[in-house]
């Protein structure tokens, strides 16, 4: 079956209206260390239309020290203008002045040990495992990752099909 082309906000319409039916929900997830004691934790954002920009759903300590607070996926770069920081807080030592990735480390980190210079530059220190030091500037982009979509195909566990017929088996082997 040939659908007519749609306009992409014909698309990002449609596309709203399917996720508020179902419940379905585009996902990303950002892993990061607190500055000030370096533990890690995620957080994940969530929107319902391409429109619109991933707002903070859960915040989530790492399991056993692990650095992925649950998520287990590859990294990939997303732009940070996707992103609303509404209601940002680290839950490790309460900073509520956003992040930055870390030149060092390689890390998303809070910013709980930055501090504004008389000049006007700010002034960043990661985490004692990583030490470095530097002057922020606004991010382009950030590392997380695509959640899983929660029961995309979600239903009833499949069950195994039963063991062949010991009387048919035989016969293929006569």
């Amino acid at each position: 079956m040939n659908s007519p082309n749609i306009s992409g906000d014909a698309f990002a319409a449609r596309l709203q209206a399917l996720r508020s039916k179902t419940g379905l929900v585009d996902e990303r997830v950002l892993q990061f260390r607190c500055a000030v004691t370096g533990n890690p934790f995620s957080v994940r954002f969530t929107r319902e239309s391409p429109a619109l920009r991933y707002r903070i759903a859960e915040v989530r300590a790492a399991e056993g020290g692990a650095g992925s607070g649950g998520y287990h996926q590859k990294d990939r770069s997303f732009p940070a203008k996707e992103f609303d920081l509404s209601g940002w807080r680290c839950p490790c030592c309460d900073d509520d002045d956003g992040f930055t990735i870390c030149s060092g480390c390689g890390s998303n980190v809070c910013a709980g040990r930055t501090r504004k210079l008389p000049h006007g530059a700010r002034l960043f220190g990661c985490h004692d495992g990583c030490g470095t030091s530097f002057q922020t500037a606004p991010c382009e982009t950030v590392s997380g990752q695509s959640a899983p979509q929660r029961g995309l195909l979600s239903g009833p566990a499949q069950k195994k099909l039963p063991a062949p017929l010991r009387a048919l088996t035989d016969r293929r082997k006569s």
